[in-house]
């Protein structure tokens, strides 16, 4: 499924000042970017401002999400022991859905309750994961602050390879 022109005129169309605003410009393709650009320029927008006080990720306050609760399968939020989709907000978000799913992983090997968001539509279509702001890695707003500081931990080659050499067991002698 390709992403045709009048498609994304369309979709910056819908966007909100705010949505179009917190667009990254620099991740966009060429077609892209030069949509939005006509978009930003037939709102009359000047986003200079706004750019020059953005707060980096890291000190941005946590992300609520109003999802309708009729839009996430309950069946899903059971199985990874959410009770409320409302109470959900966004820790992380990544451009490629095997990213998000490591950080998924990470996040449920230290028992913190999480789902993915837009996932499976990044993957059939992963041109549309600048539009959708990639996959969002979503937790309980209490986990919030646990799930961001493992998240940002750093992790050294040798953890790496220390892992890597318990889950697969020791080398037969050749």
């Amino acid at each position: 499924m390709q992403v045709t022109p009048d498609e994304l005129r369309q979709r910056f169309a819908a966007m909100t000042d705010e949505e179009l605003a917190s667009v990254n410009r620099e991740e966009l393709v060429d077609l892209a970017r030069s949509i939005y650009d006509a978009e930003i320029a037939r709102r009359h927008l000047d986003l200079s401002a706004q750019t020059s006080g953005e707060e980096t990720e890291a000190e941005a306050e946590p992300d609520p999400v109003s999802w309708n609760e009729s839009n996430v399968p309950e069946e899903l939020l059971q199985l990874r022991g959410i009770k409320n989709a409302q109470d959900l907000v966004k820790v992380a978000d990544y451009l490629w859905a095997e990213e998000a799913q490591l950080a998924e992983s990470l996040l449920r090997s230290q028992s913190i309750p999480c789902v993915l968001f837009d996932e499976h539509t990044v993957q059939i279509n992963w041109l549309l994961s600048n539009l959708l702001k990639g996959v969002k890695l979503m937790v309980p707003s209490a986990y919030a602050d646990q799930a961001r500081a493992i998240l940002a931990a750093p992790v050294s080659q040798e953890e790496v390879e220390k892992e890597a050499g318990e889950s697969i067991g020791p080398t037969p002698d050749r």
